[in-house]
């Protein structure tokens, strides 16, 4: 489903490119829900090679990745001319995750903030 989700995706956007002239990075389009959907049920899988510490660590403070990641996206926005540019469509991305996953992670050592967090 994850993988079909993807193929939909990339076809969905070279249809929309197409017929509309819209460009290839969006945040949003339809398959993204099959997309989503399909990663939830990976994730829930229990698969053996899918268990990674780190990420089950990241898992527990999902909501305060989340709820801070508008932040974030705001406060790189002027660099996201130069990123997309020098590291290409991922590198924005990248970029608000790894600043995102820093400040959650230190927030979240204190224990007033933590209670917002998780």
């Amino acid at each position: 489903m994850t993988l079909a989700g993807g193929a939909l995706q990339l076809l969905e956007l070279q249809w929309l490119h197409q017929n509309f002239g819209t460009g290839y990075l969006q945040d949003f389009v339809v398959s993204t829900a099959l997309f989503g959907l399909g990663a939830a049920v990976l994730a829930l899988s229990g698969i053996n090679f899918l268990r990674i510490t780190s990420l089950q660590q990241l898992a527990q403070l999902s909501l305060g990745l989340y709820a801070a990641q508008v932040i974030f996206i705001e406060l790189l926005d002027p660099a996201k001319s130069w990123l997309l540019q020098t590291v290409g469509g991922g590198g924005f991305t990248l970029a608000v995750f790894v600043v995102d996953a820093m400040a959650v992670f230190a927030a979240a050592r204190h224990t007033r903030l933590r209670q917002f967090l998780v």
